[in-house]
């Protein structure tokens, strides 16, 4: 039995220093032949629980993880195996940074995330409602005739991201207070010889005679057009009233046969915002006839208004586009039954791409021939230019080629677009200027 036990003794013992040696060896071969190392994966965030209805854009859309492991789990390690997130779903929107949460695989320690956090815009998206005008273009093939034309579908809903024309508006209302602020300290006396709106230049400059001199005397007369551009730039001015100020509107819009923007909504915004002592025109943006516009600029309530707006020392107007592209959201002179589908079609066949103040322009700037300007009401480019400040502004890559045209006519000394519109006249421009197109 002693004889038995000492044997097992002898084992036991033997075994653990075995176990030892070998617990040694496995350190010495992990440490000298799988060692400890370190590496970087770069992973593409996934962004979890988007909201509906928004538009979201993230600052970055990968991440780099620097990781920690034995040489041998990087053997049958890749990319694949390390994954990135962010969760939305306590989002806000706007800008807002979101945390990276990050998963690896096992045997792998966690170094350092960048970047850590990602900085996320959601944007609404917001929807309108336009009424939809039918245009009719061409003619049918001999031996045919159009019999009866239908429309099926007399309203359009419009969508995209609030921020776009958000932005836009809340920049030119900033601009347009801080130019209506610095007119006020000079008296607003760089309005003096203001044109009149509508018509030949220098017609009926003297027939007002003292009509309005008691509007605007003294203060600062801004002349504003009317417009989708033109109602959001109204909704964002700060409440900062303005003593003294008059707003008159520039081009007629008595005449809409469809919802939408409104000079009144405009004119009203602008009383409530700044003050102002708001005078409208009375009259459509486009007469049936030149002999009906020119009878009505001898009316005396025509004439007090072109009077005042002669007086401008800050036009603000948007850009108007025949034919919206890009998902734009359709200009109301063309949308809101100011024009007729014939209208139209003459004006297509005369290559005009959009409208200042309802004056309407070429590629190229021109609007003296365009025959349906005769019918127009808002001040020309020629007039325009006799005002001291004119601010542009407009939102939107379908509004490219009518803000092209509107800065070849010279129409503004102060513009706000966003950065896509920008680019996209850019390239207009040159592409013009490649083929031989000048400018006016």
């Amino acid at each position: 039995m002693s004889r038995l036990r000492s044997l097992v003794q002898h084992n036991l013992l033997a075994r653990i220093a075995a176990l030892i040696v070998a617990v040694i060896l496995w350190l010495y071969v992990m440490n000298d032949q799988n060692p400890s190392m370190e590496a970087s994966y770069t992973v593409p965030v996934v962004m979890e629980h988007v909201p509906d209805g928004y538009q979201m854009h993230a600052a970055a859309d990968t991440v780099t993880l620097r990781v920690r492991g034995a040489r041998s789990a990087f053997v049958t390690a890749d990319n694949s195996d390390f994954h990135a997130r962010v969760n939305l779903s306590d989002f806000a929107e706007g800008d807002r940074l979101y945390a990276v949460e990050t998963s690896i695989p096992y045997g792998f320690e966690l170094i350092s995330v960048s970047p850590d956090r990602i900085d996320v815009t959601l944007d609404r998206i917001i929807q309108r409602v336009f009424s939809v005008l039918l245009t009719v273009n061409g003619t049918p093939a001999e031996g045919f005739t159009v019999d009866r034309v239908r429309q099926s579908v007399e309203k359009a809903t419009i969508e995209g991201p609030r921020s776009l024309v958000d932005q836009v508006a809340s920049v030119a209302a900033a601009h347009m207070v801080d130019l209506i602020g610095a007119l006020a300290e000079q008296g607003g006396a760089e309005g003096a010889g203001a044109p009149e709106s509508g018509g030949p230049e220098g017609e009926n400059r003297g027939a007002a005679g003292g009509a309005g001199r008691d509007v605007g005397a003294g203060g600062v007369v801004v002349g504003v057009a009317w417009g989708t551009t033109m109602s959001e730039v109204s909704a964002a001015l700060p409440s900062r009233p303005v003593p003294g100020l008059t707003v008159v509107q520039l081009n007629g819009a008595s005449d809409p046969m469809r919802e939408g923007p409104s000079a009144g909504e405009v004119l009203s915004q602008m009383r409530m915002s700044l003050g102002a002592r708001t005078i409208s025109f009375p009259v459509p943006a486009f007469f049936d006839h030149v002999a009906a516009r020119e009878a009505m600029w001898s009316e005396r309530s025509v004439k007090r208004v072109l009077s005042v707006a002669r007086r401008a020392s800050l036009a603000v107007f948007g850009v108007g586009a025949l034919d919206a592209l890009n998902g734009a959201l359709p200009s109301q002179v063309y949308e809101g039954g100011h024009l007729t589908a014939r209208d139209q079609a003459v004006l297509r066949r005369q290559n005009v791409v959009g409208d200042v103040c309802t004056v309407l322009l070429r590629a190229d700037g021109s609007w003296r021939d365009v025959t349906l300007n005769a019918r127009a009401t808002g001040p020309t480019p020629a007039q325009l230019a006799r005002i001291p400040r004119r601010l542009c502004v407009a939102a939107g890559t379908g509004k490219a080629r009518a803000l092209l045209a509107a800065l070849r006519a010279r129409t503004a000394t102060d513009l706000i677009v966003d950065d896509a519109t920008a680019r996209a006249v850019l390239e207009l421009a040159d592409v013009r200027g490649q083929t031989g197109g000048g400018s006016r």
